[in-house]
């Protein structure tokens, strides 16, 4: 019998969760330069704070997708397991 992936695995779908974790970083990268660069309670401080807010969000919604995921994971390795 031949394997194959699973059908609720999407082909790209690695491929997608990384580029985003990629625009993630670029998010981070860029509330810190900004944060690095003014002073907290000034327009270049407050945009530091938002895309650090936005790309926390971002994260959050990812690990919150794969968490959904993790019982069926977990089954997959005890199975797994069991060969």
């Amino acid at each position: 019998m031949r394997c194959t992936a699973p059908s609720w695995r999407k082909p790209n779908s690695d491929r997608a969760r990384l580029e985003r974790l990629l625009q993630i970083g670029q998010q981070y990268r860029q509330a810190l330069v900004m944060g690095a660069k003014y002073a907290p309670d000034t327009m270049g401080g407050r945009a530091a704070l938002g895309w650090a807010e936005t790309a926390t969000a971002a994260l959050g919604e990812l690990v919150a997708d794969s968490l959904e995921l993790a019982p069926a994971v977990a089954t997959a390795v005890r199975l797994r397991r069991r060969l």
